[in-house]
């Protein structure tokens, strides 16, 4: 991934289409990935960092439908409450459905064990 990044950034170089970028390396190892863009002198980092961004994958942008259902109410949501709140529906979805599924559970349980054991005490929970 960071090979293609790095081809593509000197690919733009040397069509000019990104200016005052005198080398790009990759300095990537076990601990992390590093690119290192050195500049040439008297050009503005700041343009050469919105330049990459524009032009390469750098930065990656799409958009999404963040309206959601809260107290019956349709809200627009930033990224941290709509992952809330999906996070508390899914938690109180695995509670109801923990909570239909014990009862089968132990029914099931009791009479594999009247069955095993002959007993009939436990047919009585079915």
């Amino acid at each position: 991934m960071q090979a293609a990044f790095v081809e593509g950034v000197a690919k733009l170089v040397n069509n000019g289409d990104i200016t005052g970028v005198s080398d790009v390396r990759d300095e990537s190892d076990r601990d992390g990935m590093r690119v290192v863009v050195e500049l040439r002198r008297g050009a503005n980092a700041e343009v050469v960092v919105n330049n990459l961004y524009k032009q390469t994958s750098l930065q990656t942008t799409f958009p999404c439908n963040m309206v959601a259902l809260v107290d019956k109410t349709p809200q627009t949501l930033n990224l941290k409450q709509f992952l809330e709140h999906f996070l508390d529906f899914r938690s109180v979805l695995t509670r109801n459905r923990n909570r239909s599924i014990r009862p089968v559970l132990i029914c099931f349980l009791a009479a594999s064990c009247a069955d095993a054991f002959g007993s009939s005490g436990y047919t009585s929970l079915l």
